[in-house]
């Protein structure tokens, strides 16, 4: 097999970015069930000093759906203020398919990104979330 959860999780400390990178695109790819007991490790990642890397860890944390919390929606929102547009993107991504209101305003925000991409990204990740008052521009 491809190692434990637990050997990619180590792999996350490495010093070399190629290899952190492979482990959370290898983490991103477990169950949901599995992911979760690393929940904290993940998001610890999203302030890893690769953008590629926090990139990955976005796009795993997407993959937890319901399993997500706040805070989960919460880093994904800091996270995506990063000055690389890819990881902006990566973060609306995961933000909508977690599918946590909370995570609405800044989505919003992101609407107005300089990056099509990002706008383009965050738009579909507010449609999954449905609805919500925070994410209705107030009328003029």
């Amino acid at each position: 097999g491809g190692g434990s959860s637990g050997d990619l999780v180590a792999q996350l400390a490495s010093r070399v970015g190629s290899v952190r990178l492979a482990a959370m695109e290898a983490l991103g790819k477990l169950p949901p069930a599995e992911l979760e007991v690393h929940l904290q490790t993940i998001v610890a990642t999203l302030e890893d000093q690769e953008w590629q890397v926090r990139a990955a860890a976005a796009a795993s944390l997407g993959a937890l759906r319901a399993a997500a919390s706040q805070s989960v929606a919460a880093a994904l929102a800091r996270c995506s203020e990063d000055r690389q547009a890819r990881l902006r993107e990566a973060c609306a991504r995961a933000m909508g398919r977690l599918g946590v209101s909370e995570a609405a305003p800044r989505l919003g925000e992101l609407l107005e990104d300089a990056d099509q991409d990002v706008r383009r990204e965050a738009s579909r990740a507010l449609g999954l979330l449905g609805p919500s008052p925070a994410a209705a521009p107030a009328a003029q």
